[in-house]
């Protein structure tokens, strides 16, 4: 495994991402559906699917090969991150 500059900031904003989509999973659990939008609330669904595009892109930089199903996986998040960013 290698580590690199690029694998721990993978790191650290796919942490991000999760952690805000729980916490937001959390409020919703408590206080019910959020009905508001703002620049800081996108929703805990995309948010946790750009958490594992960016483990798993992580993964390759560190240099672990990915198996067919991870493979499929990455482009799927890829493909939903990008309608959901744009």
């Amino acid at each position: 495994m290698n580590d690199t500059p690029e694998f721990r900031r993978l790191c650290q904003v796919a942490a991000s991402q999760a952690a805000n989509a729980t916490a937001e999973l959390m409020q919703a659990g408590l206080e019910g559906p959020l009905h508001h939008r703002t620049l800081w609330n996108d929703e805990p669904i995309e948010k946790l699917a750009d958490a594992l595009k960016l483990a798993l892109e992580a993964s390759i930089k560190a240099g672990q090969a990915l198996d067919d199903d991870a493979d499929h996986l990455l482009y799927a998040c890829r493909r939903f991150v990008a309608g959901w960013a744009g």
